[in-house]
Parts: C-alpha cells; sequence; structure tokens
C-alpha cells in the first residue's frame, strides 16, 4: 500500500481527503471517523475512487507543487545574493525597540542571582 501524501476532493462526499493508491487501478480515500473507545485507536471509514480521476487528481497537485518549490527557489536564490551583495540593512533602533517591549512585558526578562543584589557592607 502507498500512502500518497496529498490530499483530495472524494469523489463519493466531496470532502478532503488523503488518497492511497493500493494497487495499479485501485485508489481510495481516507476519512476519520472517530476514536475506538477500547482501543483507543483512530477509525476510518474508506471510499474508493475511479483511477482516471485519482490520478488526474494527484497530477495537478504535483504541477502545481512544483510551480510553489520553483518559485520558493527563486525567492531562495534572490535572498542569496542579496545577502552576497551587502543590501541587507538591520534598524537597530527597531531591534531595541522591540527588546524593550519584550522586557516590559516580562518576555525578556532577566532574573539576576540573589548574590548580586546583596549591598556590601563597609
Amino acid at each position: 500500500m502507498k500512502m500518497v501524501r496529498e490530499k483530495i476532493i472524494c469523489q463519493v462526499c466531496g470532502n478532503l481527503a488523503p488518497i492511497q493508491h493500493l494497487s495499479k487501478n485501485y485508489f481510495r480515500c481516507q476519512h476519520y471517523i472517530a476514536m475506538n473507545p477500547l482501543t483507543h485507536r483512530p477509525m476510518f471509514m474508506y471510499h474508493q475512487q475511479k483511477a482516471e480521476y485519482a490520478s488526474k487528481e494527484l497530477e495537478k497537485l504535483r504541477s502545481n507543487s512544483s510551480i510553489r518549490s520553483s518559485s520558493i527557489e527563486n525567492s531562495s536564490s534572490t535572498i542569496e545574493k542579496s545577502r552576497s551583495s551587502g543590501s541587507i540593512s538591520i534598524d537597530l533602533e527597531k531591534v531595541l525597540d522591540q527588546s524593550d517591549q519584550e522586557n516590559k512585558s516580562g518576555l525578556g526578562e532577566i532574573r539576576t542571582p540573589d548574590l548580586w543584589l546583596v549591598k556590601p557592607t563597609s
């Protein structure tokens, strides 16, 4: 059994579901029903899909994912180019303002050891 990681719209019920490719011409969508109260394992219901429909839908998803991955690769290459050219700038005032806000809200609070709080006696 080959579990395909894509989800397609089920032909039978119209819900979005993960598809399983069990043999050359047998595809099925897997639907979660509930948790079995005795075994505490998930229970599923399956709807058989026509091979033509399932392969067509998977082909659409794969072509869309290849378009998305190529656009991600293009954007990451432009980031690398801008880093190598030194055109990235950091607004230090903005960073310091954010850290001040975190300190005021308690997110970035620095706790000092008790020994530092003791005043020396002379």
